[in-house]
């Protein structure tokens, strides 16, 4: 719906017609971008210009948001993931 999401839809055939493709391919850039931007961002900013409980505020009401985004079914897909990345290795080695 917004003008980002229209131009990677319009980019995914450039990378034969896989987000995983896409996203492996453009995701060192966007590494390597945010180095660069953020040791910018660091010698040219004010420490006492960040008002540090403002921008908690606003994060914890962008992630109240997403959370109340979040169906039943999407959390427990979301935990199988993890269980199943992360947790494998105590079906192998037993409990």
């Amino acid at each position: 719906n917004k003008p980002e999401g229209a131009m990677l839809k319009m980019m995914i055939p450039l990378f034969g017609g896989s987000v995983e493709k896409m996203v492996t391919m453009v995701k060192p850039m966007i590494k390597g971008m945010c180095v660069g931007l953020s040791d910018v961002l660091v010698e040219g900013c004010d420490p006492g210009a960040i008002d540090v409980v403002k921008i908690r505020k606003e994060l914890d009401g962008l992630m109240t948001k997403k959370l109340e985004l979040l169906t039943p079914e999407m959390v427990k897909a979301l935990l199988e993931e993890v269980i199943r990345e992360h947790l494998g290795w105590l079906v192998v080695w037993g409990n």
